[in-house]
């Protein structure tokens, strides 16, 4: 696993780095103190994870993740002397977040975190590998009732009211049903025009959810929410799609 570390203060870098590299099947790929160096780091190293402190001076952690585009961007844990940013953490889909001053243990928990997380991206994205034509409409011509997709010889249907949630993946929507991901190359906006709305409503700039796998949703610190679906994937909640999803689920807000 490639990884590179993003800190300003030089022996706190060395630290980090040398804890890293003492983990198993870890290869540090690259060290930087600020957030222009980081990116262009970024570009030539290609990392699996960068883990990355949050304070910094000028261009701090959580800007410098959100300046990378999602379809090149590195699994990412915030490394922190600091509880108050988990909420912008979980904002930018961080895989773990790391408080100051760091233990072994503590970093071999966020190193396998990171790997289970990359395991999970590869499983999916062996399990279908779309050559995609939607296929199948509802009663009024307009909503999709199932994706088919090709894999080989063999073509593979999902029913949408067995999808529970849908996310954005680069050039390609990733499609959650039971279990399994099902990886359709249409933007997000192409995808949600030909879903039924009384189904399917938005989560946030990067996700939609099935309303009918939601059992429950969770105020998190700075006012933000996420919603827990039947299989225990939490979803975040994004402040201007909160009203319409409340509604869906029958609270108005």
């Amino acid at each position: 696993m490639r990884l590179i570390v993003v800190e300003d203060e030089p022996i706190a870098r060395d630290g980090l780095c040398a804890l890293l590299s003492a983990e198993p099947l870890v290869e540090v790929v690259g060290s930087f103190a600020n957030a222009d160096t980081a990116r262009r780091g970024i570009r030539g190293t290609r990392p699996d994870a960068m883990f990355v402190d949050v304070e910094m001076p000028g261009e701090g952690g959580v800007d410098l993740v959100r300046s990378i585009p999602s379809v090149s961007r590195p699994h990412v844990v915030f490394v922190t002397a600091h509880e108050n940013y988990a909420a912008e953490a979980f904002d930018v889909e961080a895989v773990d977040y790391v408080r100051k001053p760091i233990d072994e243990r503590r970093m071999t928990q966020a190193v396998e975190r990171v790997r289970r997380v990359i395991a999970t991206n590869t499983r999916a994205r062996a399990d279908v590998e779309v050559n995609y034509q939607p296929s199948g409409t509802s009663d009024d011509g307009h909503h999709l009732k199932r994706i088919s997709a090709r894999l080989g010889d063999k073509l593979v249907v999902v029913k949408l009211s067995d999808v529970s949630w849908i996310e954005a993946d680069g050039d390609y929507m990733r499609v959650h049903s039971n279990g399994h991901a099902l990886l359709v190359r249409m933007t997000m906006r192409e995808l949600e025009l030909r879903l039924d709305p009384a189904l399917f409503v938005r989560a946030h700039r990067s996700a939609v959810v099935n309303v009918e796998f939601v059992t429950s949703v969770d105020t998190l610190p700075h006012g933000e929410y996420v919603a827990t679906l039947k299989d225990g994937v939490r979803v975040r909640i994004g402040r201007m799609y909160k009203p319409a999803l409340f509604e869906a689920l029958g609270e108005r807000t």
